[in-house]
C-alpha cells in the first residue's frame, strides 16, 4: 500500500511538473517584453529614431514595447548600457566601448560641420586656437567628435578663447548672435542646428580635409563629401563640394539581450526603413554594420542570424563534398560488412570443420577395443581443444561456435572415456581366465 502511495505521488509531482513548463512556455511566448533604448533629447535625430522605431513594433509585434530614455548623448547611453539601465542605445563609433556592448546596426553617420563667420579668418582646424569655440553639450556625440579632432591637430580646449558647451537649441543661437567664433556639430547632413545656421547666408563650412590620415590611429573616421547646395540651392550652400569627415551612429544592443529579440527588432528596421526615412530622411542611411570596413566592436548574434538568414548552410555550401563522403562512407561499410560476412563464413567453417571432426572420431570410437587405439582418440581431442582455443583466441572462431563445438567435444570425450573402461574390463577378465 506504502508503495502504492509513493507511486501515485511521484506520477502527480511528474504531470505537475510538465504542467508548470507548458504553462511558462505559454506565458513566455505571448508576454510583452520591455526594451529601454538610451537616445539624446527630444528633438534629436536618434530621438526620432527611437520614435519610429517604438511605432513600429507597436504595431508589427505588440510582444515588443520600445520605451524611450532621453540621456545626455553617446557616453552617458554607453555607461548605462554597461550598468543594465539600458537594453539598447544610440552611440557614436567614437564612444569608447564598454564590454557588454555589441551593435546591432549602423542607423546614420555623424558628419562634423565646422561652422565659422563668412568673413572668417579661420580656415582650418589650427586655426581655432584664441578663438571662442562652441559645441553641444559635454558628452554628447558631437562634443566627444570635437574633442577627437582637435586631439589630432595636439590641440586642447585650454588653447580657445572661450570653450562653450550648449544646448542643441541655444548654441546657432550664440554664434549668429556673434557670441561664437566657430560652432561645430556632428549630425546628419540637414539637420536643423546645422541648417539654420548655413541657411541664415551668414556662414560657411570649413575644409576638413585630413580623413585618410586620420584613419591610420581611428580605424572608425571615413572620409565623406557633404555635395554642393546639400544646405541651400541658391546661392549653393556649400559652393562646391565639401570634404569634411564621418563617423557611423551605431544602434548597440546588450550582449545578455534576448537574441530573438536582437533579430526581431534588426527585421523591423530593415524591413520598415521607408517608414524611418519618413520619421527623419537621414534614416535612410540605414545598413548592416557586415558591410562596412570601420567596425569597431563585435555584432550581437541576434543582428547576426539576421544578417545571415539568407546564406546556405553549412551542408548546402558543401554538398558535394558531403556527397562524396556519403558515397565514400557508404562503400567503406558495405566493404566492412563484406569483410565482416567472410569472416564470419570462414569462422563457421571452421567450426563445423572441428564438429565434423568430432562426429567422425566418436563413430571411430565405438569400434575401437584396445586402449592404444583409444587413448590416441584421447589425444587427438585434446589437441582439437587446444586448436580451437588458439583460433578463438585469434578471432578465427566465433564465440557461439566454441561453446557449440564444446558441447560436442565434451559428448566425445566420455564416449572415449567409457570405451576406455569397457576396454579395460574386457582385458582383465580375460587375464584371470
Amino acid at each position: 500500500m506504502l508503495k502504492s502511495n509513493s507511486g501515485r505521488l511521484l506520477l502527480g509531482a511528474i504531470l505537475a511538473a510538465f504542467v508548470a513548463a507548458a504553462v511558462y512556455v505559454d506565458y513566455d511566448q505571448t508576454r510583452a517584453q520591455t526594451i529601454r533604448i538610451g537616445t539624446s533629447g527630444e528633438g534629436s535625430l536618434s530621438y526620432s529614431f527611437g520614435q519610429a522605431l517604438s511605432k513600429i513594433a507597436a504595431r508589427e509585434n505588440p510582444r515588443i514595447r520600445v520605451e524611450i530614455v532621453e540621456t545626455d548623448g553617446s557616453a552617458e547611453n554607453m555607461q548605462w548600457l554597461h550598468e543594465g539601465k539600458l537594453d539598447l542605445a544610440i552611440a557614436s563609433n567614437d564612444t569608447p566601448a564598454v564590454p557588454e556592448a555589441r551593435v546591432v546596426a549602423f542607423v546614420y553617420p555623424s558628419i562634423f560641420h565646422l561652422i565659422v563667420p563668412l568673413d572668417s579668418p579661420i580656415r582650418s582646424v589650427v586655426d581655432l586656437k584664441g578663438k571662442r569655440v562652441g559645441t553641444p553639450s559635454a558628452g554628447g556625440g558631437s562634443y566627444n567628435s570635437f574633442l577627437t579632432l582637435i586631439e589630432y591637430y595636439d590641440i586642447k580646449p585650454e588653447d580657445f578663447a572661450s570653450f562653450q558647451n550648449l544646448s542643441s537649441s541655444k548654441l546657432p543661437d550664440a554664434f549668429l548672435q556673434g557670441e561664437l567664433d566657430a560652432m561645430f556639430g556632428s549630425d546628419s547632413i540637414g539637420l536643423e542646428r546645422q541648417a539654420q545656421v548655413l541657411n541664415s547666408g551668414s556662414a560657411r563650412l570649413v575644409v576638413l580635409d585630413q580623413a585618410e590620415a586620420m584613419r591610420l590611429t581611428l580605424p572608425y573616421i571615413e572620409a565623406v563629401t557633404i555635395p554642393k547646395g546639400a544646405y541651400k540651392a541658391s546661392p549653393p550652400v556649400p559652393p562646391r563640394d565639401l570634404q569634411t569627415i564621418g563617423i557611423q551612429t551605431s544602434l548597440l544592443a546588450h550582449r545578455d539581450l534576448d537574441a530573438k529579440v536582437v533579430q526581431e527588432i534588426t527585421r523591423l528596421l530593415f524591413d520598415y526603413r521607408l517608414e524611418l526615412a519618413e520619421a527623419a530622411p537621414q534614416l535612410a542611411d540605414l545598413k548592416s554594420p557586415l558591410e562596412s570596413v570601420t567596425l569597431s566592436m563585435a555584432v550581437h548574434k541576434g543582428a547576426l542570424a539576421f544578417y545571415n538568414r539568407d546564406q546556405p548552410s553549412f551542408l548546402q555550401q558543401n554538398a558535394d563534398y558531403v556527397a562524396l563522403l556519403i558515397t565514400f562512407a557508404t562503400m567503406g561499410a558495405s566493404a566492412v560488412l563484406a569483410m565482416r560476412s567472410r569472416l564470419s563464413k570462414k569462422q563457421k567453417g571452421r567450426a563445423d570443420q572441428y564438429t565434423q571432426e568430432i562426429v567422425t572420431l566418436m563413430g571411430q570410437a565405438q569400434n575401437m577395443h584396445g586402449q592404444e587405439q583409444l587413448e590416441d582418440a584421447e589425444h587427438k581431442l585434446f589437441a582439437m581443444f587446444k586448436q580451437v582455443v588458439d583460433d578463438l583466441d585469434q578471432g578465427q572462431m566465433a564465440g557461439e561456435s566454441a561453446e557449440s563445438f564444446m558441447l560436442a567435444w565434451n559428448q566425445a570425450i566420455q564416449a572415449v572415456r567409457h570405451r576406455q573402461l569397457i576396454a579395460g574390463g574386457q582385458s582383465g577378465h580375460i587375464k584371470t581366465q
